[in-house]
């Protein structure tokens, strides 16, 4: 299935994918993050890590490790990466709250393109989070 996606998406190169992310190289907003490896990376991952910070998160072992595993990056048309789609602080929280508050019908679903509309509309509203910095991933 993975090379199948990649296939789809022109990344097929270099043999039998280990692992596809659109997280290598941002371009989808921080929160729509996708991560998609093979039971053989995730078990030598298990069998190879030795930092807590590798076994608790799982892929940091398989990304900081090429040389073990093939890598892709699925990227997006444009780079939307500026935005901060999670939830972590109260700020997110006040970007989730104004954009379901504009965009929630319960018979209609939204998705990312309604969102980019609203907040090209309304671009105070990402700024309601844009001075959050993601906590980085600790080795501990």
């Amino acid at each position: 299935m993975l090379a199948e996606f990649a296939a789809v998406n022109g990344q097929s190169q270099g043999g039998p994918i280990d692992y596809l992310s659109n997280t290598l190289t941002r371009t989808y907003p921080r929160g729509l993050d996708a991560e998609i490896f093979t039971f053989a990376a995730l078990e030598q991952a298990y069998q190879k890590a030795a930092r807590a910070f590798e076994r608790e998160h799982v892929t940091p072992f398989i990304y900081g490790h090429p040389e073990f595993f093939n890598l892709r990056n699925f990227a997006g048309e444009h780079d939307y990466s500026r935005h901060r789609w999670t939830l972590d602080t109260q700020e997110d929280w006040q970007l989730i709250e104004a954009i379901y508050g504009r965009l929630y019908h319960r018979d209609r679903p939204f998705g990312m393109r309604e969102v980019l509309a609203l907040l090209e509309r309304e671009p105070a509203l990402a700024d309601l989070n844009a001075h959050v910095t993601q906590k980085a991933i600790a080795d501990a």
